[in-house]
């Protein structure tokens, strides 16, 4: 309920010549009518006074500046600074292929739950490894983490084709960390002038990785020319 008194606009009847006057009736009326704030944890109760004018009581009240009132405004402004956990990125499925650096995050996505068929999909029938020999490479795999540099497309005919340069740190399952740089090949056939079942989305032509001597926050792959 909202925290306000609620009065009936009775017209006040005056003698003429009442040093109040109009104006001053109209002022009386209009500060009766005026909401009063009050101070109070919220939980209200409505009740029925003599007159049958609705009061809204608070459950309790708090004065204001009061101990109690200082420490429930901290706490409110504590809860709302307070940062929001990010999922890890493992506990988010993510499978885009609006764009070619969304593709290979989804393919990293896709190793870091260790769901390598969907890894393998985003590869182009022609250019996948075999799906045995790229599952079994990632046998000790625990995680991997991901960074992309700058992507480089080029327009032909009816297709566009893209270099994605990438950096990847591996976590073996002991523990163990391997940083790795490399560049993957992308094209993305024109959707207007697909017309023929199935569907091509953007998918991966190839790509290398080799092990890196650099810190996996300075690593990054370079790309030949598209």
């Amino acid at each position: 309920f909202p925290a306000s008194e609620h009065r009936a606009n009775v017209p006040v009847e005056r003698p003429l010549g009442s040093e109040r006057g109009l104006a001053g009736a109209v002022k009386s009326a209009r500060m009766r009518s005026a909401p009063r704030p009050i101070t109070s944890v919220p939980g209200f109760v409505r009740r029925r006074n003599g007159a049958g004018v609705g009061r809204v009581y608070p459950l309790f009240q708090m004065p204001k500046g009061s101990v109690m009132t200082r420490l429930l405004i901290a706490a409110l402004v504590a809860a709302i600074a307070a940062p929001v956990l990010a999922a890890k990125p493992a506990d988010r499925f993510i499978d885009d292929r609006s764009s070619p650096a969304r593709v290979i995050t989804s393919l990293y996505n896709a190793i870091d739950r260790h769901e390598y068929l969907r890894a393998w999909s985003y590869f182009a029938e022609d250019g996948a490894p075999d799906y045995a020999t790229f599952r079994d490479g990632y046998t000790g795999t625990g995680t991997v983490a991901l960074r992309i540099g700058e992507v480089r497309s080029e327009g032909t005919a009816g297709a566009i084709h893209s270099r994605v340069p990438v950096a990847i740190e591996a976590t073996d399952t002991a523990g163990g960390k391997t940083v790795f740089t490399g560049c993957y090949r992308l094209t993305q056939v024109q959707p207007g002038v697909q017309d023929t079942p199935p569907y091509r989305p953007i998918r991966i032509d190839g790509g290398r990785l080799e092990k890196s001597g650099q810190s996996f926050g300075q690593a990054m792959g370079l790309c030949e020319t598209p």
